[in-house]
């Protein structure tokens, strides 16, 4: 695993910004109504050149969220599961109704919160989330509680396994009730070890409704760009614990080497 050189970071910030900058911007308490916490979740990777093409294609249809005149925002997250990994393997195992759990600080805000994401079905995602003075690092009774209300009375004692930190903008559609959200610069951390992404970019489209009217998936499927699964935890656990089953995350992994060049050597995921 190798660290990406900080001006190619750096880099990847101003490019991000640049493909943005003539887009609207739009403020955080305009997109109440398309912070959805039940929806329908689409992800794909792409290269740098394929995302500058996307956006120049979509501008008409989409405002960019900005944070005290920031339009990249900073994120990290601590994911929590049992000693044995029990959300871990129901995502590798394709459990219905498989759960995340996390806590999730919003660097530009200041706010943290402890959240649920739940798998529903229809292939759609439920979040829930309690606010918390700061960022939840050990798991607390009245947490344990709100959790497992959440998990279907999941009662394995959860500590903290996977930090990840990112930097994401967010495009919004007010009139197709959608968000695009996109993440740059993705690390994951366990202890003293740590892997990036140089030169992928992970783009979730976030629809409220059943219906598929979306300018960005509409671009994506002309450019014969396919959805890919890809889920920071089980990614991090997959990489940075040899010990972990990890057979059907594969593919996924292998698809990341081949674009992330520089940060992942191929032959750890064998």
């Amino acid at each position: 695993m190798t660290t990406e050189p900080q001006d190619e970071r750096l880099d990847t910030d101003g490019r991000v910004c640049a493909w943005l900058g003539s887009y609207p911007a739009i403020g955080l308490e305009e997109i109440a109504d398309v912070a959805f916490h039940d929806r329908r979740d689409t992800k794909f990777l792409l290269s740098g050149g394929q995302l500058q093409k996307i956006l120049a294609a979509v501008r008409p249809f989409y405002r960019v969220l900005e944070i005290n005149g920031t339009r990249l925002q900073a994120y990290r997250t601590l994911y929590f599961d049992s000693d044995d990994l029990d959300f871990y393997m129901a995502h590798h195992n394709g459990k219905p109704g498989r759960c995340k759990v996390r806590s999730r600080q919003y660097l530009e805000t200041g706010d943290t919160f402890l959240e649920v994401k739940r798998r529903a079905p229809r292939g759609r995602t439920s979040k829930v989330r309690l606010r918390t003075p700061e960022m939840v690092t050990e798991i607390a009774p009245s947490e344990q509680a709100f959790i497992a209300m959440q998990t279907i009375a999941h009662t394995s004692p959860l500590v903290r396994q996977l930090e990840n930190r990112f930097k994401r903008a967010t495009l919004v559609d007010l009139c197709n009730h959608e968000r695009v959200t996109i993440d740059v610069q993705i690390e994951l951390l366990d202890g003293h070890r740590r892997i990036g992404f140089p030169n992928v970019f992970v783009v979730e489209v976030k629809e409220g409704g059943e219906q598929r009217a979306s300018p960005f998936i509409e671009q994506l499927r002309a450019m014969n760009i396919h959805p890919s699964s890809f889920s920071k935890y089980c990614v991090g656990i997959a990489l940075l614990r040899p010990r972990a089953k990890r057979n059907r995350f594969k593919p996924h992994l292998r698809r990341l080497a081949s674009m992330a060049t520089g940060g992942i050597n191929v032959d750890q995921l064998i």
